[in-house]
């Protein structure tokens, strides 16, 4: 897990900001999801002579494990498409005539106005056409992977880090978390990276408007752990200078710098 941290915080408020509160926290996950995404772009794929998008396999690969369904038209009539459920493989024929759903599609039209568009996500040839509906949930990252390493030399090892840019690393300070404790080191999830971006509110009479007690319920004092961190706490608080403290080789572990305001006393419900 990556966080940022804000610093250089002059405000006592704890509904703003404080120093070492944790702003952002990205899991694992997320960050080879969105390096995976923008690698399988399908917008880089050059378009065929007839307008649709090249059958590249690290694209087609990349859509066929993240999409919901996979729509086809082969050996079908110019009314109709095949819908696969790519969760079930579940198919479906769709066309103008609506289904038990009220489900229905004109299939010409449809494809006449993607093709006009230069986000077409068309793929195949005429009445072979192929594209992608839908998100997968929880797709499978080595999959994904392996197949980005087989067709192209992108490696995994090598997008392991958020790339933030040179003003939230002036503003902030990027650190790398694992989980574990004492030298066991454990994948963060998405959830408890989510967890660690959240407020603290007392919730009164009125449930549906509580009261924001802090902005964020965790913070990291790196003030406390510049040996660890190997930073340089005067260096961190001037906003003209770029530090980032991540290590992926040696992490700082979640239970020894990550701090809960309500179990240190700083806030109080």
């Amino acid at each position: 897990m990556e966080v940022l941290i804000k610093t250089s915080s002059v405000s006592d408020d704890q509904t703003q900001y404080q120093d070492g509160d944790i702003v952002s926290a990205l899991s694992d996950q997320r960050i080879a999801e969105m390096h995976a995404q923008e690698i399988c772009n399908y917008r880089k794929v050059p378009f065929t002579v007839s307008g649709y998008r090249q059958n590249k396999p690290l694209v087609v690969n990349y859509l066929q494990e993240t999409s919901l369904y996979r729509f086809e038209r082969y050996g079908l009539n110019s009314k109709q498409v095949r819908r696969i459920n790519l969760i079930t493989a579940e198919q479906e024929i769709l066309s103008d005539t609506p289904n038990s759903k009220g489900e229905y599609i004109h299939v010409q039209e449809f494809i006449k106005r993607r093709l006009l568009s230069r986000y077409c996500n068309i793929f195949g040839a005429i009445g072979h056409e192929f594209w992608f509906g839908g998100s997968r949930p929880n797709p499978d990252l080595s999959a994904i992977w392996n197949s980005i390493e087989t067709h192209s030399d992108n490696l995994w090892e090598d997008n392991k880090t958020w790339p933030f840019t040179e003003t939230e690393k002036r503003h902030f300070l990027p650190l790398r978390c694992c989980g574990g404790h004492h030298g066991e080191e454990e994948v963060v999830s998405s959830e408890e990276a989510i967890e660690r971006t959240t407020s603290i509110f007392k919730v009164e009479e009125d449930e549906d408007n509580p009261t924001l007690l802090a902005k964020r319920k965790w913070f990291i004092p790196y003030w406390d752990l510049s040996s660890e961190l190997s930073i340089d706490v005067d260096m961190v608080r001037n906003m003209s200078l770029i530090v980032d403290a991540r290590d992926a080789h040696h992490p700082s572990h979640l239970e020894d710098t990550n701090k809960d305001k309500i179990t240190e006393g700083i806030v109080s419900i």
